[in-house]
């Protein structure tokens, strides 16, 4: 297995990242770590990528290492995402990464709005699981998953209860009977997508675990009204892809990349761009990089994704941009003499 390795330095510490040439994937070397600042309490991330880009692999890369940063710190991970664990499954074993999963005993509603405040059903009641003390970080996989079963539990509903409706607008709905079996279905309406789009702001704004947190989210094809296309990280419908990303304090897209029998690439982007498949669609990011701080750079495209470089460095130009701005605001207010 070829290695390659990265390193950054950051006044008199660094950190070492290995990739693994044959899976394209990040991994941290035992090494002096930086701490993240950027990471306050309360910010939120978003990581957009197609299915199989890597954005469970990046989330198991930054948990590792604020594991290690913080001498044992776990990340909780909230999930109704059926896309499996292997890429991660080492650090849940060991306890670096806890699985709260949905179960469908309690109404998807619910149980999104109580992980979005760090908490699970446990034996019947609502329990926090967030300890800023024992958990460094949330970790919700994914938007795109939270959003898709409350609009199945529209449908369902609207099969359970034909005579009522969301909204005004009635739903088509079926029955299948075999044998004594019966199956009721039922198609969601326009007032469904609008419900969920809904909630799905309203939690996302309202969301307080108690440590920084980091989402998930597929991306979708929205339309542009200038022309062009955007792609932006999917709830239900196209509407949300464009305006998802103001919710969130940091939006990262991740993507891969194949070339005849070469490994699988991994992408970071720091920027918003033109995606290289869908030409002409523009893919919302943003890393909100301070303008001043420019001794400090901040690579808008990692070649090899890795969200811990990309929070290193984004650090390194926050601390940058307050000391340029205190030099000028002493340097204007005639205090540096």
């Amino acid at each position: 297995m070829a290695i390659v390795k990265s390193k950054v330095v950051k006044s008199k510490v660094a950190t070492v990242v290995q990739y693994d040439e044959e899976h394209g994937l990040p991994t941290i070397e035992d090494s002096e770590i930086i701490p993240l600042p950027v990471l306050t309490p309360s910010i939120k991330i978003l990581l957009a990528g197609d299915t199989g880009s890597g954005k469970t692999a990046q989330l198991g890369l930054l948990a590792e290492y604020l594991y290690v940063l913080t001498k044992g710190k776990k990340t909780v991970l909230f999930t109704m995402d059926g896309g499996g664990f292997l890429t991660i499954q080492p650090l849940i074993d060991l306890g670096v990464i806890e699985l709260v999963t949905f179960d469908g005993s309690v109404p998807p509603w619910l149980w999104i709005s109580h992980a979005l405040h760090g908490e699970a059903r446990i034996d019947g009641d609502w329990v926090s699981v967030i300890n800023p003390d024992t958990v460094v970080l949330a970790a919700y996989e994914g938007l795109t998953a939270y959003s898709e079963f409350m609009l199945e539990d529209l449908s369902r509903h609207s099969a359970e209860h034909p005579t009522q409706s969301v909204g005004g607008d009635s739903a088509w709905t079926y029955k299948v009977e075999f044998e004594g079996e019966e199956l009721n279905m039922a198609s969601n309406t326009q007032s469904h997508y609008g419900l969920v789009q809904m909630r799905i702001m309203h939690e996302i704004m309202r969301a307080r675990p108690g440590v920084p947190s980091l989402w998930t989210a597929v991306l979708t094809r929205a339309a542009d009204p200038i022309g062009g296309g955007i792609l932006g990280p999917q709830t239900v419908g196209r509407a949300q892809a464009p305006t998802i990303p103001r919710l969130f304090d940091l939006m990262f897209r991740i993507d891969s990349r194949t070339s005849g029998d070469h490994p699988v690439k991994h992408q970071l982007y720091l920027e918003t761009h033109e995606d290289k498949i869908s030409k002409g669609a523009k893919v919302n990011v943003n890393a909100r990089i301070p303008l001043s701080g420019g001794k400090a750079r901040v690579e808008l495209i990692f070649p090899r994704a890795n969200i811990v470089l990309a929070l290193q460095q984004l650090q390194a130009r926050h601390t940058e941009a307050r000391t340029e701005t205190q030099a000028r605001l002493a340097r204007l207010m005639g205090q540096d003499k």
